[in-house]
């Protein structure tokens, strides 16, 4: 593909008061726009300004078209700053049954994925863990939107280096590949297990008691309800220290809740990231070495700590004192008994 070099121009035009988007269409691009030598695009703004923003979405899009080729538009179309929904929209893109122009046959979109190129013509984006893994079953190419950005970048390198004028270039083209295939491999573990659905392949390895296995499940949803449905491999250090400062606002009938009780929330999650773990969902814990929950409440709330150290004192110095005296009281009967 000839390189392109977008001018800017709002390519605005008015004929018998209506306002068109009129550009002419470079040679070298024409085939892909069934030989057709302009765009005429009516505008449909009432005011001036309103105009020259379509205008320039328009000339944003033909620019992109150009650079990168017709297959960006099926990205363009669904650019998440743009969706209703917000950035959270989860979509799935089919390239071979997007409409194109009339001839223009849609190259398969390359993606890196485990030290691999793939080619595929079906790509899923969301930031919802479930939704990728089901895509993923389905035949898509599952990707985060962070990694849908990546990935386009990388193909924008790899055709840069392809097309380059000169050695330099293309290596400088390839180094910059290689190390955003490197941040693509991170993000990447966006698609992998989260902590609920790793939980029941837990729970059938270790085999624990029904009773046992519902303490875990709501403890482990208290940490879902805070941080949400979180992948494995996101899970941070700093998750968990949220999670055990949560802990400490807890109440339970009106009182807060105990430090074993807390401890127990925190043992819980723990033990599931150490089990993801040991069957390498992730390369290590994040909840290890965290501090539990410390005991918060005053001494006299607490059963087992009902008693200073001076209180221990005295209470042992008065309880030896009342058994010496009884012995002693109990050895006076007995001589009276006995005489």
């Amino acid at each position: 593909m000839s390189e392109f070099k977008p001018r800017k121009g709002s390519y605005i035009k008015e004929r018998n008061g209506q306002f068109f988007y009129r550009r002419a269409i470079p040679s070298a691009f024409r085939d892909q726009y069934d030989g057709k030598s302009e765009w005429n695009i009516r505008l449909s703004g009432r005011t001036a300004s309103e105009r020259v923003s379509e205008a320039h979405a328009y000339a944003h899009q033909h620019n992109r078209e150009m650079e990168f080729g017709v297959e960006s538009r099926v990205l363009t179309g669904f650019d998440e700053s743009q969706t209703p929904d917000g950035p959270d929209l989860s979509v799935r893109l089919d390239f071979s049954k997007f409409p194109l122009p009339k001839g223009y046959v849609m190259p398969p979109f390359t993606a890196h994925r485990d030290g691999v190129l793939i080619e595929t013509f079906k790509i899923a984006l969301s930031r919802d863990p479930d939704f990728l893994r089901q895509a993923e079953k389905d035949g898509y190419f599952a990707m985060s939107y962070e990694e849908g950005e990546a990935q386009t970048e990388l193909n924008k390198l790899m055709r840069r280096a392809r097309d380059a004028e000169n050695e330099d270039r293309k290596e400088i083209a390839e180094l910059k590949a290689d190390k955003l295939k490197s941040e693509i491999d991170d993000l990447d573990a966006l698609r992998g297990e989260t902590i609920l659905s790793a939980l029941p392949k837990w729970e059938k390895r270790e085999k624990p008691r029904l009773t046992t296995q519902a303490a875990h499940k709501r403890r482990i949803q208290k940490f879902v309800d805070l941080h949400g449905n979180l992948p494995l491999a996101s899970i941070t250090k700093r998750h968990i220290i949220e999670f055990v400062e949560h802990l400490e606002t807890l109440m339970h009938r009106g009182k807060p809740m105990v430090a074993t009780t807390k401890s127990g929330y925190l043992a819980s999650v723990a033990a599931l990231l150490n089990f993801a773990t040991s069957v390498d969902l992730i390369p290590f814990n994040p909840a290890h070495k965290v501090e539990p929950p410390k005991e918060h409440r005053p001494l006299i709330a607490q059963s087992w700590l009902a008693f200073n150290k001076a209180e221990v004192k005295l209470l042992i110095t008065t309880a030896t004192d009342l058994w010496a005296r009884r012995r002693v009281l109990k050895f006076k009967d007995k001589l009276h008994l006995a005489c």
